[in-house]
């Protein structure tokens, strides 16, 4: 147990060392997030969102929408880039040999560039605030409820991610399919408008979008919503740990990780 300890402690402190090299990288990336939202709100109709939630605060339940995309995305896009990468380099089989499980080691992963994708969102929603005249009281209250909910459907979206990753080892890279789905996931889901079918509540965040949107508002929550939320997200962890753990046991017996 200690041995697993002291590497997840090494792991983390190697993601944020290369976190802090990469400043003008991560201003990029912000830059980045901030131009996505803009045009997210500009194509959003947050008239009906006031109507279908009864309140004056659209504006709001686009940034909590996309609090979700941008955050599960990113937990999605990490793990999937990560491992492609680290088969491109070579260092994949080194990992493998580690105590901790080559998943567990992305999660670590996932941590530490959700810290830096969460600092993004904020300054995205007080900026959001002080153009918009908006509460910063209830931007505080928005980003702390959506920061805890959506720690659920970031595994679920962890978990599509490892999917991918598995792609990226078997077929090798799966990095534009990956972006075609946040594709898909941003116009087919509940980012700028309340769910249109139950269908749309199989994908992660979707259910988290709309326990968030209610807290916020203070209106009722069906119990059972929670449990289904939680459900769904269990299911897509244990889906891509699945299908991961079995490529990786096919690669080592079949498979070549020096060709790629």
């Amino acid at each position: 147990m200690k041995k697993i300890l002291n590497v997840i402690i090494i792991h983390f402190y190697l993601e944020l060392k290369i976190m802090f090299r990469y400043l003008v990288s991560s201003l990029s990336d912000l830059l980045l997030y901030a131009g996505t939202f803009v045009i997210i709100l500009f194509f959003s109709n947050t008239e009906q969102l006031n109507l279908f939630y009864h309140t004056n605060k659209g504006v709001f339940m686009v940034l909590i929408g996309y609090l979700f995309w941008g955050g599960g995305t990113a937990a999605m896009d990490t793990v999937s880039q990560c491992i492609e990468n680290d088969a491109k380099t070579g260092i994949l089989e080194m990992e493998i040999q580690s105590i901790v499980p080559l998943w567990g080691i992305n999660i670590i992963r996932n941590i530490i560039n959700n810290i830096y994708i969460w600092i993004y969102l904020t300054i995205i929603g007080i900026a959001l605030c002080v153009i918009s005249n908006l509460s910063l009281k209830s931007l505080l209250y928005l980003l702390f409820i959506t920061l805890i909910i959506s720690t659920v459907s970031n595994l679920g979206m962890f978990g599509i991610g490892l999917l991918f990753g598995a792609g990226s080892v078997r077929f090798k890279y799966m990095g534009q399919w990956s972006m075609l789905f946040q594709a898909v996931l941003l116009v087919g889901s509940n980012i700028t408008y309340p769910v249109q079918s139950n269908f749309q509540l199989i994908l992660p965040y979707v259910g988290g979008i709309e326990i968030t949107r209610k807290l916020f508002l203070n209106q009722n929550i069906n119990v059972s919503s929670f449990g289904y939320y939680l459900l769904i997200n269990v299911c897509w962890l244990f889906i891509g740990i699945l299908v991961f753990n079995l490529t990786m046991a096919y690669e080592k017996k079949k498979g070549s990780f020096e060709v790629y």
